[in-house]
């Protein structure tokens, strides 16, 4: 991808961000990335092309997160999976605050995201069935169906920064962030895995870098 077109896609998701989706004009994207609209609607038309673009972005690095982790999910990947997970709402930190607003604004990202959920929760739930029948968790099926488990857990790790918001605290606390996701798992931890568990120790946050995809 040019440069120029990063400089607007890195100016479109911080003004996505800030603003949310509706309110963005392209006056301040523009005025973010130093250049003029002129200048910058010759690489993007409007704002919602901008916003499929870095959605996409966004959907394949969510992907290929799972993908990875899912190779071999023991609890020092699923912790590894929640670090790349916080890094990645920090960098596209408009998509998780304004979620209704992106989908509203683009049928197109409406309907992928739609199928990347389904997608999403049958891998966390590959990972909860990988991790039971190693006899590190265990829970009641009649009580906890898998599937519900699963959405339990991604509705936790995605819902994360708007609940900060609305209780009014940072969303850069990774380790609130990964206390809350592993609150779904604690009580699922088998006597036997427990150790293993206790063997995870994160200290401080991971850094965040702020990228756009380096697509042709």
């Amino acid at each position: 991808m040019k440069p120029t077109k990063k400089r607007i896609l890195l100016a479109a998701k911080d003004c996505f961000a800030s603003k949310g989706v509706a309110a963005t004009r392209l006056q301040d994207i523009a005025e973010l990335a130093g250049m003029s609209i002129g200048n910058m609607v010759y690489h993007f038309r409007n704002q919602v092309e901008m916003l499929e673009v870095i959605y996409t972005s966004f959907q394949q690095r969510q992907e290929e997160l799972l993908q990875d982790i899912c190779l071999s999910p023991v609890f020092s990947n699923i912790d590894e999976y929640l670090q790349n997970a916080f890094q990645l709402h920090q960098e596209f930190l408009f998509f998780p605050l304004h979620t209704p607003e992106v989908l509203s604004a683009s049928p197109r990202i409406s309907s992928e995201w739609r199928e990347h959920l389904r997608w999403k929760d049958l891998q966390l739930e590959l990972m909860l069935r990988f991790n039971q029948a190693r006899g590190a968790l265990s829970w009641d099926e009649e009580t906890y169906p898998v599937g519900d488990l699963a959405v339990l857990w991604r509705r936790t790790i995605d819902g994360w920064p708007m609940h900060r918001v609305v209780e009014q605290k940072n969303l850069d606390d990774f380790l609130a962030f990964r206390k809350s996701a592993w609150s779904v798992l604690l009580s699922l931890i088998t006597p036997e895995a427990r150790p293993e568990y206790l063997r995870l120790h994160f200290t401080s946050a991971p850094q965040v870098q702020n990228t756009v995809i380096d697509e042709e």
